[in-house]
This record gives structure tokens, sequence and C-alpha cells, in this order.
């Protein structure tokens, strides 16, 4: 519970000392000296979030279009997402049609073993098809302007 609430109190510091440097070159929020409220409105231009070498972040024109939000996850995150998964299922698949070939080897002649290794490649490569396709069905959507 120790080094837990160590980890948090670094990670809150760490977060604040970002934040609060980022805002240093922001113009100090002084009251006038009327009394009147202070002017909150945000500035014609907004300012960009700063890139982290190390991490994945959305450009600086990306965030100036005004379509940050959806090319980033369309984009980026969702096209590596998408690849990951694609890649654990093609795998997956693979292994299931070699688990399959070596039921029927080892089946020797048992027609009821057979059948069973036989289902087993065959919903591998169903899968695999399947995968496959619902890759090209999000590549086509995300491709589609709205």
């Amino acid at each position: 519970m120790r080094k837990l609430s160590i980890i948090f109190a670094v990670a809150f510091a760490l977060v604040t000392g970002s934040v609060a440097a980022y805002a240093q070159d922001a113009p100090p929020a002084v009251a006038p000296a009327s009394g009147a409220p202070i002017d909150s409105a945000p500035s014609a231009q907004p300012r960009p979030i700063p890139c982290v070498p190390s991490l994945p972040c959305v450009s600086l024109q990306n965030q100036m279009s005004g379509q940050a939000t959806r090319t980033y996850v369309l984009e980026e995150f969702g096209t590596k997402l998408m690849v990951t998964f694609l890649g654990i299922i093609a795998l997956t698949s693979v292994i299931f049609i070699i688990y399959g070939g070596l039921q029927m080897h080892i089946a020797l002649g048992n027609d009821e073993a057979i059948t069973k290794a036989r289902k087993t490649v065959l919903w591998a490569i169903g899968g695999l098809v399947v995968a496959m396709l619902a890759g090209a069905i999000v590549t086509i959507i995300t491709k589609i302007s709205f």
C-alpha cells in the first residue's frame, strides 16, 4: 500500500509539474484595477498540445485542423489496434491449423478423430477468413469521409 501511495505521489508531481511548466508561457490572469471580473475568454487560436518524443501524439497540423480526435483514433490508434488483433488472430489460426493437422496424423484411421481434426482445421480457416474480412471492412469504412 505504501508503494502504491509513493507511485501515486510521484505521478501526481510529474503531471502537475508538466502542467505548470506548460502554463508558464501563458499570460498571467491579473484583475484590472477597476475590480471588473477577469475575462477568461479563450484566445482565437488554441495552443497546441506538446508532443513527448517517446510517446505517440497528434501532429501539430492535425491539432489545428479541428479533426485531431478523428484522425488519431481512426488512422493512428485504430490502425495499430486492428493490425495487432489481426496478427493475434492469424497466429492463433495457424496454431489451430497445425494442431488439427497433428490430430489427423495421430488419428491413425480412426474416422471419428479424423472428423474432429478436419472440423478443427475448417473452423481455424473460417476464423482467419472472417478476421481478414473484418479488417478489410474496417479499412473501407475508415477511408470513407463523412
